[in-house]
């Protein structure tokens, strides 16, 4: 995601970013262990805030305060229950227990839970209702 903020556009930045991350902890792992917990606490904490994807928490919570309201742009998403509850359950396994937890759990969660119910492709629904 930061990659992306700065211009990012190919695969090959992703996988280079973190060729190159590997390397600096190879290299600088006498002097990193040097710099205290808390430190990493902190960047972490900056990283996940400036990673997390706001919007559709937004549009969600804006659908309780003004249920009839049309969206804000044509773009605008529609942020299902269900799907506010996969953001908000991963991000709090995360926060609570750990990042790997969080994937796997949620991963198979969602796995069986799209498995198990059906949701009406958009386009096709909006072909529906106008015809």
């Amino acid at each position: 995601m930061l990659i992306l903020n700065v211009g990012a556009r190919t695969r090959v930045a992703g996988v280079l970013v973190g060729i190159f991350v590997m390397i600096e902890m190879l290299i600088f792992q006498d002097l990193i262990a040097l710099i205290p917990q808390a430190v990493f606490t902190g960047v972490l904490i900056k990283v996940g805030y400036d990673v997390f994807d706001w919007e559709p928490v937004r549009v969600y919570l804006r659908s309780f305060r003004e249920p009839n309201a049309p969206p804000a742009s044509a773009t605008e998403p529609r942020v299902p229950h269900l799907d506010m509850l996969f953001i908000a359950g991963t991000t709090l396994v995360t926060v609570m227990v750990n990042l790997n937890v969080a994937v796997v759990s949620f991963c198979v969660l969602f796995f069986v839970v799209s498995r198990f119910t059906t949701v009406p492709d958009l386009e096709t629904a909006g072909d529906q209702a106008g015809a």
